[in-house]
C-alpha cells in the first residue's frame, strides 16, 4: 500500500506495498502534524502484522533535527514490534543528513 501525506492531516492509501511518501519538508514547522499521521500509519501496520514498511523520501528536500527526532521515535516504536523501516530514495542532501546523524545505522537506506 502506497500512501502519501497531503499536508492536511490525511494519509491517502494509493496502491502497492506498505509505503508512505514523506513530505517535502520534514522540519519543525510540520513535524507534529506528520508525526500523528505517521505514528497512526505505523500502528496500523503493526496491527495488521506487517514486518516491513517503507518511507519514500524521494520528495523530501528538507530535513532538520526535529525531523530526525521524529524518525528516531518512529523507529523505536517499530522496533518494539519487530517492524523494520526502510528509507527509500532520499536525495543527496537528505542522505548526508541521515549519515551525519547516524540514522543510516537505525534504518535500511535505499
Amino acid at each position: 500500500m502506497l500512501a502519501s501525506w497531503d499536508g492536511g492531516g490525511t494519509v491517502i492509501a494509493l496502491s502497492g506495498d506498505m509505503v508512505l511518501a514523506v513530505p517535502a519538508r520534514l522540519t519543525i514547522e510540520n513535524r507534529n502534524d506528520f508525526r500523528r499521521e505517521l505514528l497512526a500509519w505505523i500502528d496500523g501496520a503493526i496491527a495488521r502484522g506487517e514486518t516491513d514498511v517503507t518511507l519514500d523520501m524521494a520528495q523530501t528536500e528538507d530535513l532538520d533535527v526535529s525531523g530526525i527526532a521524529l524518525l528516531v521515535a518512529v523507529q523505536q516504536r517499530a522496533s518494539l514490534h519487530k517492524l523494520h523501516i526502510t528509507l527509500r530514495r532520499p536525495n543527496d542532501r537528505v542522505r548526508q543528513m541521515l549519515i551525519l546523524s547516524r540514522m543510516s545505522t537505525l534504518f535500511r537506506v535505499e
